[in-house]
């Protein structure tokens, strides 16, 4: 036994898998790619939405180089649309609100109206969802939507504090009654889709293990 296991030696490392991580704005782009690579055994590159349309136009061969293309849940289907003709693998995450943000919403008064508001109608809602899922009662949510100025107009005229993504905190400055506290949270990557993430590269991982054993027998 203590021969085996002097033998045995460390457990090989996980195999990154080439993966191209695409979102519509920089900040975000920037961070969770770096989450991603940080976080999974990816190897990861980013390209805002525009750009990769633009690539894909010029050059859809360079999509051959990954195995997975991934974005948030928002825009999922834009990038499943645009890429509907290749044999590739679009993987959406969720966002959540990040722990500082629910701590603070924890310590609101029962019965506080919170605006919600991201850029976009999905974007709002995965954190409104995040939020509930906290298990939060103290507050009441209201939800607005940076791509519906009118959205935000209502929002504003209930909510005293606002938990908002930095797309749309400008706006809301500029809509924000005097004293109202605004919270600007671009959010994390859901856990359960990166773990969920994790057990498909490991999939991945391994079928690419096989092809290459049987490669070298032949």
């Amino acid at each position: 036994a203590v021969y085996t296991r002097a033998n045995t030696g460390p457990p090989e490392p996980a195999r990154k898998v080439r993966a191209l991580f695409t979102e519509c704005n920089r900040p975000q782009l920037r961070r969770f790619s770096q989450e991603l690579a940080e976080t999974l055994p990816l190897q990861v590159d980013a390209l805002l939405i525009s750009d990769l349309e633009r690539e894909y136009r010029r050059s859809p061969a360079f999509l051959r180089r990954y195995r997975l293309v991934i974005t948030t849940f928002a825009h999922v289907h834009e990038v499943q649309k645009l890429l509907r003709r290749e044999q590739i693998e679009v993987v959406g995450l969720m966002m959540d609100a990040t722990l500082e943000t629910l701590m603070r919403l924890t310590a609101l008064p029962e019965g506080t109206k919170v605006g919600v508001a991201c850029n976009e109608w999905t974007g709002s809602q995965n954190v409104k969802l995040s939020i509930d899922n906290a298990g939060l009662k103290n507050v009441e949510l209201v939800m607005g939507c940076g791509a519906e100025p009118e959205s935000l107009k209502r929002m504003m005229k209930e909510a005293r504090v606002v938990v908002c993504s930095g797309l749309v905190a400008g706006k809301i400055r500029g809509l924000a009654p005097k004293g109202t506290e605004i919270i600007v949270d671009d959010g994390t990557l859901d856990k359960g889709g990166l773990e969920m993430l994790r057990k498909r590269l490991a999939q991945l991982s391994t079928s690419e293990k096989e092809r290459g054993t049987r490669h070298a027998r032949r």
